[in-house]
């Protein structure tokens, strides 16, 4: 425990209070989106209309996407996750909490959707003032936010338990509102701005700046950076296939693995006790390594979870937990690294406006995944979780082929020498 808190101590003083109030942000937020799909579809969506939601949610994502970087640079990141988790999260769940019909919760949704300006503020400053090689402390130490998230889950199925899907969401969601709103108010009063932040705030103020050229050094950077565009494409593959599998998965397990409601929380519980476990024996193991092949172990397991629960049965417990026990430990290991690589191959003046164009692209390519995934679902449930297997193992394959690049480039070097 002593080096842990020695390790968490060694990070950026910004990092360090973004963490330590983040479990605000995912206790709640994980518990809601462990059953939101089972709360609209009780309040009478249909797959179909759940997935429209999410095809416009994304959409909207997408138009938030354009000016993210340029709002994050010109009022500072301090200011802008301030105003902006805000309106995303606690707006957000207070509509989600009275709606009772397709348009309220496409309203709530759309409000969340401006968690991409949020996002992008808060990316900043998590890196904005550390060093590469600390990255992958900040990351490993934010995936044990989200996992203790995890861990709480079940808690939520006491309630659903008790009063009952509708009830109890709406519960978990004006707990989530004080609980999010307090960690903001905490956080904006300990956060200080990054020193890349002000450097930013002063370059955007001035009459030479031009946005538009911010936008076109965005996109020639990303293109130009060969790791960088490949990364960019693993990042928009897990993103499509998150959404669909957020998206559906509690469905199937209720609807036709015949899991009951209450059941449900169980498994995003045990998965996150496998992962903090994972966390604090895998990782660590894999410290030598390089960060891109650490990257291509996770992206395997989760692989092979998502081809287990292809053929789980209904009811097929032991299989399932198999399934879950994989991708636990995938996303323990993937989750630090995706974000650590991602943040590496960015130079510090970039950051803001590369993630900010960068998301813009991933929203893009990801706003049909909650219609093609309704329309999948409709037609053949196993089919859906198919198509997300054969894109994790599509992103191995890029994941192997970063490092063959890097592999090919150090023997080139080596060659000349």
């Amino acid at each position: 425990m002593r080096n842990i808190y020695r390790s968490f101590m060694s990070i950026n003083r910004n990092a360090r209070i973004s963490i330590a109030v983040d479990p605000l942000f995912t206790i709640p937020i994980t518990m809601f989106m462990t059953y939101q799909s089972i709360y609209m579809n009780r309040l009478g969506l249909s797959a179909e209309e759940i997935g429209y939601i999410t095809s416009i949610g994304l959409l909207a994502q997408l138009l938030n996407s354009f000016y993210a970087g340029v709002i994050t640079n010109k009022f500072g990141r301090k200011l802008t996750i301030f105003v902006f988790d805000i309106i995303s999260w606690c707006v957000a769940f207070i509509v989600w909490a009275l709606s009772k019909s397709f348009i309220t919760f496409l309203i709530a949704t759309i409000l969340n959707s401006f968690v991409r300006v949020a996002e992008v503020a808060w990316r900043c400053i998590l890196v904005d003032d550390s060093a590469p090689d600390e990255r992958i402390r900040i990351f490993t130490f934010q995936n044990v936010v989200f996992v203790i998230g995890g861990m709480v889950v079940p808690v939520g199925g006491l309630l659903v338990s008790k009063y009952g899907v509708i009830t109890a969401t709406r519960i978990i969601l004006v707990i989530g509102f004080i609980a999010i709103l307090i960690a903001i108010i905490i956080r904006h009063f300990y956060l200080t701005e990054t020193s890349v932040g002000l450097e930013m705030m002063k370059r955007v103020s001035s009459k030479d700046h031009d946005p538009v050229k911010d936008i076109v050094d965005a996109i020639k950077y990303i293109v130009s950076h060969k790791e960088n565009f490949i990364l960019l494409i693993i990042m928009v593959l897990n993103n499509f296939q998150y959404i669909l599998k957020s998206t559906y998965y509690n469905l199937y397990l209720t609807s036709y693995l015949k899991i009951s409601d209450k059941m449900v929380s169980l498994f995003p519980g045990l998965s996150a006790i496998v992962t903090l476990v994972a966390l604090y024996t895998v990782l660590p193991k894999l410290a030598s390594e390089d960060d891109r092949k650490a990257l291509l172990y996770g992206l395997m397991l989760i692989s092979g979870s998502n081809l287990v629960f292809i053929f789980t049965p209904p009811r097929g417990f032991a299989v399932l937990i198999a399934s879950v026990l994989l991708g636990a430990i995938g996303a323990a290991i993937m989750g630090p690294y995706i974000d650590t690589c991602w943040a590496n191959s960015i130079e510090d003046d970039k950051r803001a406006n590369v993630i900010s164009y960068s998301t813009i692209f991933i929203t893009v390519t990801s706003i049909p995944a909650g219609t093609v995934g309704g329309f999948i679902y409709t037609l053949n449930p196993v089919m859906l979780f198919v198509l997300i297997f054969v894109l994790t193992l599509f992103m191995s394959w890029l994941a192997f082929l970063l490092i063959l690049r890097v592999k090919a480039k150090e023997f080139d070097v080596f060659s000349r020498k």
